[in-house]
């Protein structure tokens, strides 16, 4: 089994990017970057779902 932490960590930073763009209302960007993401991310064996979790788990708990 490889780390595939670097892999996310990379990945994480493009869905952020793609989260901004969203907010911002970009879709046609935001729609490009997410299949750009989903393309990279099945070459190492990632997927959307791993990048949602990431960033969720990258708050804070909150009591």
């Amino acid at each position: 089994m490889t780390n595939c932490t670097p892999n996310l960590v990379a990945w994480l930073v493009e869905y952020r990017k793609y989260l901004i763009l969203v907010a911002d209302g970009a879709n046609d960007e935001a729609a490009l970057l997410k299949q750009e993401i989903e393309e990279g991310l099945n070459w190492v064996e990632l997927s959307w779902a791993d990048l949602e979790f990431a960033n969720d788990s990258d708050q804070p708990l909150r009591h």
